[in-house]
């Protein structure tokens, strides 16, 4: 009790009332939306028509409600014009106009109006949530706290009453600082999202308890997550539902509309949702419980939250004439987004797949990168080096192979150029008897009697071609002891340091196989 005692007196400073509406502010609008817009259908096409208001409201004294701050939501708010604006403002063009608001907005949004004395915070930054400084926030989301693994209820219960108190008086009206500048899991989102994921559930009974199951983890790459990981480099594959039950949430955000709300609705997701309501524990092994979507395990689902911020600016004059604004009030909600997929695609018209896949995929794509490859049954392997590495098949066997239909060989080289990724060999004539058509690709390429180019074989780049005879290959050189197939042979010219050796270098991961 006496945590909680020291606790809410920290929090005396904080203005709980709460005045503006999301839902009465939209209603208002779309009420004379529609009236306005009966009234201007012949106004000029620089003029906004359907606003709140009928005229420039954009003066020293005047009150603005938005649910974003940027040019053109401070235009609807105000029923300026792009003129009236430019007047304001001093500015002679909208773009200079859109850059004076842009400053306006991130001037009000950061202004910081308290000092707490007890733990010595400017404003509300993330670590005065928890109140244990940035190292345990940090540990936290990469999951390593004993409130991430530990079972029994009384951690929810003790730590209960704090997160519930930010989220009575500060979670939906004052603005939570992100904590990307301390901590690493929120460092450059490139893709304005994040997401938290569970494995875990704690129960009454002091055991594991399983999350609503939402989603398959697909796998993780621990290089993007290297300090959640403690590794450098790494992957974690989870084939199957090999991970169990897990869920994930997600939230997006436009850098002008929701963006400076990004911290309330993390401590919304990762604190008051998953940790105090749902009780959810433990995250995907090797990867943080939150972070940039970058960072964190690609997954088939997410769940969606959205943060709808309603907000009051004054708009006032300094001792030179000069307008700024001055947040006045925040009424922010959090509403389910449905599939957050879906949501980040229709809000800013470009795929999250990358990340939230929709189906995990059979073999994930850094297992050839590994030299992990799913052998394909319809090629018999004759001979593999580096990350392929296979034992070499017998001359006779090979040659008896290849003869048998006339098959085609291909020569798969991933540390090759684009062009000789994948060559293929196609006998036009069948290989004579005392023929060592494996020394011939692996040592010593070289032309004679039953190995002559365009006549004994011929060379593509994909198997459609070479079963189809469409643009064989036009270049084609030997004689160079030591090195094999094929030597500088290229689509149409010289190509130079695509071949393969035993004993002289060369490519370095390869695999020769036969047509089964």
């Amino acid at each position: 009790m006496k945590l909680s005692a020291v606790f809410f007196t920290s929090l005396a400073v904080v203005n709980a009332s709460v005045t503006v509406k999301l839902d009465s502010v939209h209603d208002e609008y779309r009420t004379l939306r529609n009236n306005n817009k009966k009234k201007n259908k012949n106004k000029k096409e620089n003029e906004i028509s359907g606003l709140p208001i009928s005229s420039c409201s954009f003066s020293d004294g005047h009150t603005i409600e938005t649910t974003g701050c940027n040019y053109d939501a401070i235009r609807a708010a105000t029923g300026c014009s792009a003129s009236d604006l430019r007047d304001k403002l001093n500015v002679s063009d909208n773009q200079t106009a859109r850059a004076k608001i842009s400053e306006l907005c991130e001037e009000a949004l950061s202004y910081i109006d308290e000092q707490d004395a007890y733990y010595g915070y400017d404003g509300f930054p993330f670590e005065r949530v928890m109140a244990k400084g940035y190292i345990w926030d940090q540990n936290f989301f990469d999951g390593g706290t004993e409130y991430n693994s530990i079972e029994d209820d009384t951690s929810i219960t003790d730590q209960g009453i704090r997160i519930q108190a930010i989220a009575d008086n500060v979670a939906r009206s004052r603005l939570i600082g992100f904590p990307d500048q301390k901590i690493s899991n929120f460092n450059n989102c490139d893709k304005n999202a994040v997401m938290c994921c569970y494995v875990s559930k704690k129960r009454s009974d002091a055991t594991d308890g399983t999350p609503t199951d939402n989603t398959d983890v697909c796998y993780h790459d621990m290089s993007q997550s290297q300090r959640s990981a403690r590794v450098k480099n790494g992957y974690a594959y989870f084939g199957g539902d090999a991970e169990g039950e897990a869920y994930c949430e997600a939230f997006a955000w436009d850098d002008d509309v929701d963006g400076p709300y990004k911290g309330n609705t993390l401590f919304h997701v990762a604190m008051e949702k998953a940790f105090l309501q749902n009780s959810y524990t433990r995250s995907v092994p090797g990867a943080p419980m939150c972070g940039c979507i970058e960072q964190m395990p690609v997954v088939s689902s997410a769940k969606c939250t959205e943060a709808h911020p309603a907000q009051k600016f004054t708009v006032s004059a300094d001792s030179e004439g000069s307008l700024y604004l001055k947040l006045q009030e925040t009424d922010i909600t959090f509403t389910d987004c449905g599939n957050f997929s879906d949501h980040y695609s229709q809000r800013f018209g470009t795929s999250i797949s990358d990340y939230v896949v929709g189906t995990c995929p059979d073999i994930p794509p850094f297992f050839e990168e590994l030299g992990y490859v799913q052998r394909d049954t319809n090629w018999i392997p004759i001979y593999g080096k580096g990350r392929f590495t296979y034992p070499r098949m017998g001359a006779a066997e090979a040659r008896n192979l290849i003869n048998d239909g006339l098959r085609i060989v291909k020569r798969r080289c991933t540390d090759c150029v684009d062009t000789h990724v994948n060559i293929f060999y196609k006998r036009v004539t069948p290989i004579p008897e005392d023929f060592d058509i494996m020394d011939l690709f692996l040592e010593n390429w070289f032309e004679k009697e039953g190995n002559v180019f365009n006549v004994d074989f011929k060379l593509y780049t994909t198997l459609q071609d070479a079963k189809d005879d469409v643009d064989p290959w036009v270049y084609c050189n030997y004689n160079y002891d030591g090195v094999g197939f094929p030597r500088d042979c290229g689509p149409e010219k010289h190509v130079g340091g695509q071949w393969n050796s035993v004993n002289k270098g060369g490519r370095v991961d390869l695999l020769f196989s036969i047509e089964a």
